[in-house]
């Protein structure tokens, strides 16, 4: 009960950290690297999943839309710019959804995962040299090559559930 308690103190602090730094702009410190990830869900419930060509990590897997946080640039900002570059549509209403909290082999970061049901243009690869495809997939049927981080947000975010760990040596319940 005591580790659960402490738990949820940690996720809330979390939670309200990052909740402030979506809309402030400031800079982060060196070495830290976050990445914002959009959810793009048609009105089938279907999910916009991208597959990655030519990428040091993940390539041939299927991943949501998004990349790297810049430094000076709020999470929101780089969202919206990563569709922009990716797709080539404006999103402007975006919910974050949920936070993965990622231990990798060399490296520690966040991917903050936003929703949006509403976006504006015509989407389009275009970025051919490093995405071979866009397909849409029901949320209830996400491929198994798919990077699992990705597949762990949009599964925990539909049951509403707003954070997880991954690649650390705690199970999670999907």
């Amino acid at each position: 009960m005591k580790f659960l308690k402490a738990l949820a103190h940690i996720v809330l602090g979390l939670v309200a950290t990052v909740q402030s730094a979506l809309c402030a702009k400031v800079k982060k410190p060196k070495g830290t690297t976050s990445f914002a990830v959009v959810m793009m869900v048609n009105e089938r419930s279907e999910v916009l999943l991208l597959r990655r060509k030519g990428a040091v990590f993940g390539a041939g897997l299927y991943s949501l839309p998004g990349g790297k946080i810049e430094s000076g640039e709020s999470a929101l900002e780089a969202a919206k710019r990563e569709v922009g570059e990716e797709l080539g549509v404006l999103v402007d209403e975006l919910q974050l959804v949920h936070v993965v909290d990622r231990q990798g082999p060399n490296t520690e970061f966040y991917v903050l995962v936003f929703k949006t049901t509403i976006w504006h243009g015509d989407l389009l690869n275009r970025e051919l040299d490093k995405c071979g495809a866009l397909q849409w997939f029901p949320l209830k049927a996400l491929p198994e090559d798919m990077i699992p981080a990705h597949k762990q947000a949009l599964l925990l975010s539909e049951q509403g559930i707003g954070y997880s760990p991954h690649g650390w040596d705690v199970q999670v319940n999907q």
